[in-house]
């Protein structure tokens, strides 16, 4: 995908990542702790999105509400 092209495009072009280049990336998983030494995230909390919406639906809420994130420093900064 497009985070491996950018990774990609920074080792060819001789860049390292954390010092020349930030890379931030969205929705965490295992491969991103892995890729360039790691990939620091931003993610959103699916599982308290997915009971808020379930809640929402069994009371026929149309509320408008803010999810909660998690930020993850790793060394791509």
């Amino acid at each position: 995908g497009d985070l491996a092209h950018v990774v990609k495009t920074c080792r060819n072009k001789g860049l390292t990542i954390g010092s020349d280049v930030g890379i931030i990336s969205y929705n965490d998983n295992p491969l991103k702790e892995i890729i360039a030494n790691g990939i620091t995230t931003i993610s959103t909390h699916f599982s308290e999105m997915g009971k808020k919406m379930a809640a929402m639906v069994l009371s026929q809420s149309k509320e408008k509400f803010k999810n909660s994130i998690q930020f993850t420093l790793r060394n791509s900064l």
